[in-house]
């Protein structure tokens, strides 16, 4: 006694199974870049203001895609931000810091990071989960 079974459509499962990972993988990158965005408008929020308005405005949020590894790097490209993120206690510098945007400050970029970070792994899951549910198109 012999049963044979025959297997069909395997090329079909393959092919599938690819258009998945790409909208999977889409889905994830396009929700880490919104979540790093929404990050960096907190952190706008409380960056502090000079009077030209440099440092505020110096904000990026960069992708790069190096085959395996995607990342999204977010900050400020002013020159003196490091400066001014780590001033902790103005007065070591001498002079008292009077910031004039209310609600600024010290760590205006790694605070709301902290902040939103616990967030962002099921915001992504979720964004990617929402990207299959409508099925292969």
């Amino acid at each position: 006694m012999t049963i044979q079974i025959q297997v069909t459509g395997v090329d079909q499962v393959i092919a599938n199974l690819g258009i998945i990972s790409e909208k999977a993988n889409q889905a994830g990158r396009v929700a880490t870049v919104r979540a790093m965005d929404a990050i960096m408008g907190v952190s706008q929020q409380r960056c502090p203001r000079g009077v030209t308005g440099y440092l505020e405005r110096s904000h990026f949020v960069d992708e790069y895609d190096e085959g395996e590894l995607y990342s999204v790097i977010a900050g400020y490209s002013a020159e003196y931000a490091i400066y001014v993120h780590e001033m902790l206690d103005p007065t070591e510098l001498g002079n008292p810091v009077h910031w004039t945007k209310p609600g600024s400050g010290p760590k205006f970029l790694e605070d709301p990071f902290n902040e939103s970070s616990g967030n962002i792994p099921s915001y992504v899951a979720n964004a990617i989960k929402d990207s299959l549910i409508g099925g292969i198109s």
